[in-house]
């Protein structure tokens, strides 16, 4: 009798040499390979543009995209902002007071750190989901990138509150400045600005405003829920820590209430005490004595090394996750003791009560 050849099916059949489909996935996996080696020959070919995933721009294992340019150009500006505070805080009495750092540099520092918190996201994929610290320490380092950009975000909206860039009066002296071609003067402090009685009430708005919207944007963004994980050691470590300590500066960006003296009201034109006003006075004494601004540039420049010092954790590079994680945990310790620190102080000097 003839021998029939044993020839393998043909391709469009459903069945295989195999029985599961091995030989029609071994051959999928083959042109999904030939694709992805056509689709990089012709990425190679194109124009480089700082927007895609692509860079010409490598550092031993780093790329640098414009997330990573971003982070490096901020974090050089915000220590030239630091300096800038520095010589200002140590400056001497015979000596006139450096001024503060200008607008646009700080301004340019806001920028490339938000656009590093913003473009932080596509990097997700990269990082992994938890590595185990301890016996009941296990960071998820998804959520903790999370954590930090969003802190990022944070300290850009009072680095702007601190500045007035929020106010009435502020764009107000702006456009009076592009109006008739003069410099813009005036301090932050609305009492230094010359500006009438409904400037007042607008600032005072506008300051309320901010308030909300920054309690909106803490409890979005850090709020470890109602159900936490209380047996997660970085549970204590970070997530109450860095919500507490942000919850705090956010209730104090809150006017608070004061009562009228009688000689106040019958000043005022009232007929009797026990009226109450809203103040600002603990308000702005936090945001100059506590947490003022070089405070926020040396969260900020803090908060750019720590989330580098993971990038080259999580690639193996120059440090390990663990130390990492211990070094991190020690930043956040140290700028928790120094606001405790200036607040004590604060507190044995003026009490926070308003005058």
């Amino acid at each position: 009798p003839r021998l029939r050849s044993r020839r393998p099916p043909p391709r469009s059949s459903p069945l295989s040499t195999t029985g599961f489909g091995g030989a029609r996935e071994d051959a999928d996996s083959k042109e999904e390979r030939e694709k992805v080696g056509r689709r990089a020959a012709d990425a190679s070919k194109r124009r480089w543009s700082p927007l895609d995933g692509r860079t010409p721009l490598r550092v031993g294992g780093l790329r640098f995209g414009l997330h990573g340019v971003s982070g490096a150009a901020s974090t050089i500006l915000l220590i030239l902002c630091l300096v800038h505070h520095h010589r200002r805080d140590h400056a001497g009495t015979s000596s006139p007071l450096p001024a503060p750092p200008p607008w646009y540099l700080l301004g340019c520092a806001m920028a490339l750190s938000s656009i590093v918190a913003s473009t932080s996201r596509p990097l997700l994929p990269q990082v992994p989901q938890s590595t185990r610290i301890y016996a009941n320490v296990i960071p998820p380092h998804r959520e903790a990138f999370k954590r930090t950009a969003a802190v990022v975000g944070y300290l850009n909206l009072r680095l702007a509150r601190g500045r007035g860039w929020f106010r009435w009066s502020t764009w107000r002296r702006l456009g009076i400045a592009l109006w008739t071609g003069s410099r813009i003067g005036g301090g932050d402090n609305p009492e230094s600005t010359g500006i009438d009685g409904l400037g007042e009430n607008w600032d005072g708005l506008s300051d309320l405003v901010f308030a909300f919207v920054l309690l909106a944007f803490h409890s979005r963004h850090f709020f470890p829920g109602f159900k936490p994980d209380w047996t997660n050691g970085n549970t204590w470590i970070f997530v109450f820590p860095i919500w507490i300590g942000l919850g705090v500066d956010m209730a104090m960006q809150f006017p608070s209430v004061s009562l009228l003296d009688d000689d106040d009201v019958v000043a005022d034109g009232g007929g009797s005490g026990g009226a109450s006003a809203l103040s600002w006075n603990s308000s702005r004494r936090w945001n100059s004595e506590i947490i003022d601004e070089s405070y926020l540039l040396l969260t900020m420049t803090a908060t750019m090394a720590v989330a580098f010092l993971f990038t080259l954790a999580f690639r193996g590079i120059f440090v390990d996750i663990k130390s990492c994680y211990w070094i991190s945990a020690g930043t956040v310790a140290a700028l928790g003791a120094k606001v405790l620190l200036s607040a004590a102080t604060g507190l044995s000097d003026n009490d926070f009560e308003d005058n």
